[in-house]
């Protein structure tokens, strides 16, 4: 099972309410190690995660909303030293990968990149990087150079948000054209599927190459009444499929 080093809710054990922190600063949520990566490309992957707090959106079905909603804040040559006195560092050595997640991780990208460097510094390299992304904010280059692999996750209309504030059609385009850039798309029937195939493949925003699906499912039991659908509309519409490890392996268990 993960390790927590904390959670938003129980940072008092770490972090002083009233703390003054001295430079660049981070919102986080939590962060844990002795995991795998649940989804995408990597799915199966030993893994870092830090979770970043805040979100662009609002999706009615998401899992870690009552994570994401919570935070508190840390300097960044702080949460690199909390690091250091972990497991996690020797993690990193030995090639586990560090996901990087939300909520919207792309809201606080200037202090992101801040705290990278100085992870970078310490540590002497940077590990494998993940970062979720909703693809909604345009991401600046110097993070676009830090990161190994982005896992976008372009919201549909069944997430309960507007159109308009899940396409950004300049934002999704430009992730579409890097090379180290996946869209996965949350589905539970063909409307769904229509949907992607509609806006995004017809209209040549997204790659139809790049683009998973998942199925939508916070329990065993959610994901067991529609994987096998969203398998077969995935081989229908030449699109590759994603499950979601973390929800088959520990139910609905949070921080892992």
């Amino acid at each position: 099972m993960s390790k927590v080093v904390f959670n938003a809710n129980e940072y008092e054990r770490i972090i002083a309410r009233n703390q003054k922190i001295v430079g660049p600063k981070l919102n986080v949520s939590e962060l844990f190690y002795d995991t795998i990566q649940g989804e995408g490309p990597y799915a199966g992957y030993p893994a870092v995660f830090l979770r970043l707090a805040g979100c662009t959106l609002n999706c009615t079905w998401c899992d870690t909303k009552d994570i994401w909603k919570n935070g508190f804040f840390i300097g960044v040559d702080e949460l690199v030293d909390i690091m250091s006195k972990t497991k996690i560092f020797e993690l990193f050595r030995d090639g586990v990968h560090f996901v990087i997640t939300g909520g919207s991780p792309l809201l606080q990208q200037k202090n992101l990149i801040k705290f990278l460097r100085v992870l970078e510094a310490k540590l002497l390299f940077l590990p494998f990087i993940e970062v979720e992304n909703e693809a909604v904010l345009m991401p600046e280059k110097e993070l676009e150079l830090l990161v190994d692999a982005w896992n976008n996750s372009p919201k549909l209309i069944n997430s309960g948000n507007s159109f308009l504030s899940i396409c950004k059609e300049d934002v999704l385009s430009h992730m579409n054209d890097l090379s180290n850039s996946i869209f996965k798309f949350v589905v539970r029937n063909l409307d769904d599927v229509m949907g992607i195939q509609v806006r995004y493949i017809e209209t040549g925003i997204i790659s139809r190459k790049n683009v998973w699906l998942m199925p939508e499912g916070a329990t065993r039991e959610e994901l067991r009444n529609v994987r096998e659908k969203v398998v077969r509309l995935a081989i229908r519409f030449g699109f590759k499929y994603t499950d979601r490890l973390q929800v088959v392996l520990w139910n609905n268990k949070k921080s892992v």
